[in-house]
Parts: structure tokens; sequence; C-alpha cells
């Protein structure tokens, strides 16, 4: 019988980290707010504007505009996919963002929200956002995909929801 070689884990010594000078890959929103390839939970009691500020935070991180010290490196590409605020006062809340005029144009284009969706990002859930991502990007993916609130597309089943940690985990 032939055994299959697992391949192994990368280590890297103390000395070899201390000694690499290599730049850092380029954050995503600085400073080290998201990271390429990372995660950002956001998260507060009901009813203190987390949503509001959210979609003015990603709105200006698509217009490539500071916001309260966060700077993307250029315009990202965000999709806001929305499951809780319905389409007209969507409409009225980034009516009310104040975005620099010279950088309106980017934010037009890169940020793409849905309005209130009523599904659970399970396979079937996926079947309906993936291709809609798609079609609003086209071949270049988003720099960003926010979920708000995470809580009306998790199904945690019967193990306590969005309180228990491990599913919730799991999920994202």
């Amino acid at each position: 019988m032939i055994k299959a070689l697992l391949p192994t884990l990368a280590t890297f010594t103390l000395g070899a980290l201390l000694d690499d000078d290599s730049p850092l890959p380029a954050d995503l929103i600085s400073p080290r707010v998201l990271t390429p390839g990372g995660m950002l939970v956001f998260g507060g009691a009901p009813k203190v504007g987390k949503s509001d500020f959210l979609l003015a935070w990603l709105t200006h991180m698509a217009a490539g505009a500071s916001f309260q010290g966060m700077v993307p490196p250029r315009p990202l590409r965000v999709f806001y996919l929305q499951a809780e605020v319905q389409y007209h006062y969507l409409r009225e809340r980034v009516k009310s963002i104040k975005l620099p005029a010279s950088r309106l144009l980017d934010a037009r284009a890169n940020f793409i929200a849905t309005p209130q969706l009523r599904l659970i990002l399970d396979d079937a859930g996926l079947a309906q956002v993936i291709p809609t991502v798609k079609q609003a990007f086209g071949e270049k993916a988003p720099d960003n995909i926010a979920i708000d609130p995470i809580r009306n597309v998790f199904d945690g089943g019967d193990s306590g929801g969005e309180n228990d940690n491990d599913a919730m985990l799991f999920f994202l």
C-alpha cells in the first residue's frame, strides 16, 4: 500500500520574518481596515445607524474618496446586497450622502446596490446572487461585497440562529 503524502504547511522562522523587507500588499481600505482577501464584520446595537454609516462609507470607497480617515487606493467596485431597506428609502438615503463632486462619476459607476431582498444565502440564494454580481460588474469582480444586515440572509437552522457564533463563523 502506498500512502499519499500530504502537502506540508508553510512555515517561517522568526529570522526569516524579521529579514523579509518585501513590500506589503496594498490595503483595500487603509489603514489596515480591509486587506486583500480579508473579511470585515461591522456590528452594533439595533437602530444606531449602522446601515447609514455603511452606505456612506461604501459610496465613498466606490468614489475613491476618503471617509473618516479610511482611504481606498482607487475607486473600488462595491456590491451592496441590501436585505432590509426598501428601494424608495434606499434611494432617499443615498441622495443625502455628500460625495466630492470630482468623484461622483466613479461612485455612480462603481456602486451597485440591491433593494430589500428576501432570500437566504444558501445554494438557492447564491444561485440568484452570483449571476447578479457578474452581470453588474462583467469580467471584473467587485472589490467589496457588503451584506446588510447579515442576519436577514443567514439561516442558522435550529442551532441558535445569528447568535450561534460557530454557525455564523461557518456561514462567513
